[in-house]
């Protein structure tokens, strides 16, 4: 995968193209995914495609992304129309970045699961819990991952700017 040092940061292109460089990964709409990871205070100014959506999430340290503070596991939202973020940590840490079309009907995305309604989650969680899914990584010894609870749970699905 390519990776490109920017700003403390090193960058690397998991998906799609971005920075320059283009991943090697096949990917069967237009997508891209960046890992961002710094050992230290870090600075950066990544461009983005305009026709693109985005959702950034820190999975170690804290950053400042866009002007807001994040916390490991929680994502940020951007609609399509932004062409810059910046992002800054004042310690090591690690970010995913993601980006792509946005969809044209409303969706539910819960947990790992994708659907147009809450019966459509509902169901998939109940295939997901009798084991129904091809495994993730074939051959793999890991148990499947536990689903989080839908008990009171209410799912709205919404578009790209909802």
């Amino acid at each position: 995968m390519p990776a490109i040092d920017t700003g403390g940061f090193r960058a690397t292109v998991l998906a799609g193209s971005a920075l320059g460089h283009g991943s090697p990964a096949t990917v069967y709409t237009p997508l891209v995914g960046i890992d961002l990871s710094s050992a230290g205070p870090a600075r950066t100014r990544l461009h983005l495609r305009a026709d693109f959506e985005y959702a950034v999430m820190v999975l170690r340290g804290a950053a400042t992304v866009a002007g807001e503070p994040l916390a490991p596991g929680a994502w940020l939202y951007f609609a399509p129309g932004r062409t810059a973020m910046e992002v800054h940590g004042d310690a090591a840490a690690q970010l995913l970045l993601l980006g792509g079309e946005p969809f044209d009907e409303a969706l539910i995305v819960w947990w790992n699961l994708v659907a147009r309604s809450q019966t459509e989650i509902e169901a998939a969680l109940t295939d997901w819990h009798a084991g129904r899914f091809a495994p993730v990584r074939p051959g793999s010894l890991a148990a499947p991952l536990t689903a989080p609870s839908l008990d009171g749970v209410r799912l709205r699905a919404s578009t790209g700017g909802d």
